[in-house]
C-alpha cells in the first residue's frame, strides 16, 4: 500500500474513527443518564456504580451569588468558596442561582464523591446550569456548616 492509496482512503478512515468516537461517547452518556434516573452516579476514580451515601442521607441546598447569565471558569475553585448553606428553596434570593449537593459512595472502591447540581429556579422549576462531580473533601466543611445550621433550627 502506497502513500497515495492511504491518502485516497483517509477521508473514509476519519469518518469511521469519528463514528466510533461518537458511539463510545454515546454509550457513556446513556449509562450516566440511566444511573442518574436510578439515583446513582458513576465513580470518578474507578467508573463503578456509586450509590447515595447513607451517612450523608439528604441532599444539601446552597445559595450561589450568581444571576441567570453569570458564569465561572472552574467549578472546583469557585463553588466551595461561594456556596451559602440554606435549608429551603424559599431562601433562594429572587433571580439568583442555587445548587444541590448529593454525596455518593462507590460500591467497588469505597471512594466518596459529591455531585453538585447548579440550577436557577424559575416559576417553581429548576433549570440546570451545570452538573459537577467533585471531591468530597473540598465540600466537607460546607456540609458540616449546613448540618450545624439545620440543628439550630
Amino acid at each position: 500500500m502506497s502513500i497515495s492509496d492511504f491518502l485516497y482512503y483517509l477521508p473514509e478512515l476519519l469518518v469511521v474513527l469519528a463514528v466510533l468516537a461518537a458511539a463510545v461517547w454515546g454509550f457513556f452518556f446513556l449509562r450516566s443518564i440511566r444511573r442518574d434516573k436510578q439515583g446513582k452516579s458513576t465513580c470518578p476514580a474507578c467508573k463503578g456504580i456509586a450509590e447515595k451515601d447513607a451517612r450523608y442521607n439528604e441532599p444539601y441546598l446552597f445559595a450561589l451569588p450568581l444571576s441567570f447569565g453569570d458564569m465561572y471558569e472552574s467549578a472546583e475553585r469557585y463553588l466551595p468558596s461561594h456556596m451559602i448553606p440554606i435549608l429551603d428553596k424559599t431562601q433562594i434570593p429572587l433571580g439568583k442561582r442555587a445548587c444541590w449537593v448529593t454525596v455518593y459512595r462507590c460500591t467497588q472502591c469505597e471512594g466518596r464523591h459529591a455531585v453538585v447540581v447548579d440550577f436557577l429556579q424559575v416559576r417553581g422549576e429548576e433549570h440546570v446550569k451545570g452538573r459537577y462531580d467533585m471531591d468530597l473533601e473540598l465540600l466537607r466543611p460546607l456540609l458540616e456548616q449546613w448540618e450545624t445550621q439545620k440543628r439550630r433550627v
